[in-house]
């Protein structure tokens, strides 16, 4: 995902405690994504919750 942020030459602040995380956070370089990889992730983008409506959400009906 944060290969994917960057392609397009976003700005993307990755939030994570733990080192391995930070450290997998900044070691992305070593790949890059195609156009037409780009294309296709960004035609899931439907502009629309995909989760639960946390209006609706009750502490006992977490799973």
């Amino acid at each position: 995902v944060l290969r994917w942020h960057l392609a397009p030459n976003r700005l993307v602040i990755p939030k994570s405690k733990t080192p391995e995380r930070i450290k997998v956070n900044y070691d992305i370089s070593d790949f890059s994504l195609e156009l037409t990889d780009i294309a296709e992730i960004d035609s899931l983008i439907k502009d629309e919750r995909q989760g639960n409506d946390p209006a609706k959400v009750r502490i006992g009906t977490l799973k």
